[in-house]
């Protein structure tokens, strides 16, 4: 899966439902967002509704993860509040669902039986 690694403050906003989409550069990210989406849904696929990608605060392996559900991706201008420079096109990934995981950290001590929550 497509891992984006992210700052905190936008990660937190996206997990809390605060921020609805997140920006990328286009010409970076655009051609691995396709080969991700070929790899989910296969070779037909056109579009990116129902992409999922993975958001990690940092880039450390035992950052807070989330998993993102897009809706779409575009290229367009974005929000400024959301962290966007005014006047600048990105690839605007829209997200539709957010599924927040464990710490990297933390999955395997839980697997272990050595965290119960």
């Amino acid at each position: 899966m497509l891992t984006l690694p992210i700052k905190r403050q936008w990660y937190d906003m996206i997990v809390s439902g605060q921020k609805l989409e997140e920006y990328r550069e286009p010409d970076y990210w655009l051609p691995r967002l396709k080969k991700e989406a070929i790899k989910q849904f296969g070779i037909g696929k056109t579009g990116f509704d129902g992409v999922k990608v993975r958001i990690r605060a940092g880039y450390r392996v035992d950052s807070p993860t989330a998993i993102l559900t897009l809706e779409y991706a575009v290229l367009a201008p974005g929000f400024a509040e959301w962290g966007a420079v005014p006047g600048v096109e990105y690839l605007v990934l829209r997200i539709r669902k957010v599924e927040q995981l464990r710490p990297v950290k933390e999955q395997l001590l839980h697997a272990a039986g050595l965290i119960s929550k």
